[in-house]
């Protein structure tokens, strides 16, 4: 596994040189991008599958996480509530009424899905593939309706995407830097933001329990190999 990870096929061919690569990765960004700020501009606050913003207001109001039967969402794991309301707090402080709040709220998934494209390239970047392949797959990512519309509602999911890809990339860092012990805890970290963000983050444990039992067999079948 390690092989494969060190493995990056970044050899040109005459249908994808690595130039044409690069245009057509920042041109998807950008529209990526694009669709992602003109849907959060076009989309009212309000229209989204759920009330999030309740929770948002109750500890912008309070200072604290309200119980989880305080409202209809507050049962959710508080991360992204509380993150936004700090966020909120300075909006608020800034003179904002409550439309420019709440629309200034919406812009925090939006961002984070933004961030989520771009870290999804980097985690290419660090797998054996071609450049078509990268090209292929990150394009897939860039104009997949589901994350387009997500990124444009006030929600949870695009800050549990923005983690649980933090957390692949971390990871992957980790695979190929064996001892680098601020890697595993930055991946630990981001892993476990994201299972307070929404519960079904705890798809990421298998993936990292994988990832840390390879590891751990690899450096106990060092010393037998010299």
């Amino acid at each position: 596994p390690s092989r494969a990870l060190n493995a990056v096929d970044n050899t040109p061919t005459p249908t994808m040189t690595r130039a044409r690569y690069r245009t057509l990765t920042a041109l998807a960004f950008v529209a990526a991008a694009a669709l992602r700020l003109l849907l959060w501009w076009a989309n009212p606050p309000g229209n989204a599958f759920d009330d999030q913003f309740t929770p948002i207001l109750l500890i912008m109001k309070s200072g604290k996480i309200p119980a989880t039967d305080a409202c209809w969402m507050c049962y959710h794991p508080p991360v992204f509530y509380w993150t936004s309301a700090m966020f909120g707090k300075l909006v608020a402080g800034a003179g904002a009424g409550l439309p420019l709040l709440l629309k200034a709220l919406q812009f925090l998934p939006c961002l984070y899905g933004i961030l989520t494209v771009w870290l999804l390239r980097l985690i290419l970047e660090q797998l054996p593939l071609s450049d078509f392949s990268r090209l292929m797959a990150f394009g897939t990512a860039c104009f997949l309706p589901r994350h387009i519309y997500m990124s444009a509602m006030n929600s949870n999911d695009s800050l549990s995407y923005l983690l649980a890809a933090l957390a692949v990339f971390l990871m992957l860092a980790a695979a190929r830097k064996r001892t680098s012990p601020v890697l595993f805890l930055a991946a630990g970290g981001a892993i476990t933001a994201a299972f307070f963000t929404k519960y079904t983050a705890i798809a990421l444990l298998p993936a990292a329990l994988v990832v840390f039992a390879w590891l751990y067999r690899a450096r106990g079948a060092r010393p037998a190999r010299e």
